[in-house]
């Protein structure tokens, strides 16, 4: 990815985000910030559990496809990370179906999407 050294967003973000700690960043556009929290994630995930451990979600569906990119270049070098998108542009039904068939490690979400979810009471 061509990353050498940190920049201040991730330097700042990622220590407490490793231990699990809540944290608000603020950071312009093109610093980082994205990495600042996917890495923490990537950290964290035990790839034996066949289960969603992290969820992600943005307002928009072109900052959750933005993102899934982002870790498509982290299942490129390893291939047991699942990624799901879970946003509008696909039927509701379809992706409920291909989650609960093969969880992610990480779902990215837009907040409409997820909602709907809570409002059919879907069992993750």
């Amino acid at each position: 990815m061509g990353i050498h050294e940190p920049t201040k967003i991730q330097k700042e973000a990622i220590p407490p985000l490793l231990k699990q700690k809540n944290l608000i960043g603020v950071a312009p556009t093109g610093t980082g910030k994205t990495l600042a929290f996917l890495l923490p994630i990537l950290q964290n995930l035990d790839f034996a559990q066949n289960l969603i451990q992290a969820v992600i979600i943005v307002p928009t569906r072109e900052l959750a496809n933005q993102i899934k990119s982002v870790l498509a270049n982290f299942v490129k070098t390893n291939k047991a990370i699942r990624i799901k998108s879970f946003v509008g542009s696909t039927q509701f039904d379809e992706q409920i179906i291909s989650i609960k068939n093969n969880p992610p490690h990480i779902l990215i979400s837009t907040p409409s999407r997820f909602n709907q979810a809570i409002d059919h009471a879907v069992n993750w």
